[in-house]
C-alpha cells in the first residue's frame, strides 16, 4: 500500500479525512484492477455500445440506456490514454 508518512500521499489523506472521510490504502496493482472492473469497463463498454444504439432494441429500457451512453460522452482522447494504460486489466485472453 501507499506510505502514509509519504508528505503528498498524507496531505491528500489529511484533505479526505477534514472532510469526514475514511481513507483506506490499497496497493497500485489492485487499485488499478478494481478501478479497470468499476470505471474503465463500464466506459469502454459505453463508447462501443454509443456506435450500435440505432441497432439496438431496448423497447422501455430507452431512458436508462440514454443514461448509461451519457459516459460515452467523455472527451475519448483522455480515455484512450486510460484504456492503453489498462489495457492488461480491462482486455481477457
Amino acid at each position: 500500500p501507499e506510505d502514509p508518512k509519504v508528505p503528498a500521499v498524507a496531505k491528500v489523506a489529511g484533505f479526505w479525512q477534514a472532510l469526514q472521510m475514511q481513507v483506506r490504502y490499497m496497493p497500485a496493482g489492485l487499485h488499478d484492477r478494481v478501478y479497470a472492473c468499476v470505471s474503465h469497463l463500464p466506459q469502454y463498454i459505453a463508447f462501443h455500445l454509443n456506435d450500435m444504439q440505432d441497432d439496438l432494441h431496448v423497447e422501455g429500457e430507452r431512458e436508462a440506456l440514454r443514461r448509461f451512453l451519457r459516459l460515452s460522452h467523455s472527451p475519448a482522447g483522455l480515455w484512450r490514454g486510460i484504456f492503453e494504460a489498462n489495457k492488461d486489466f480491462i482486455e481477457s485472453d
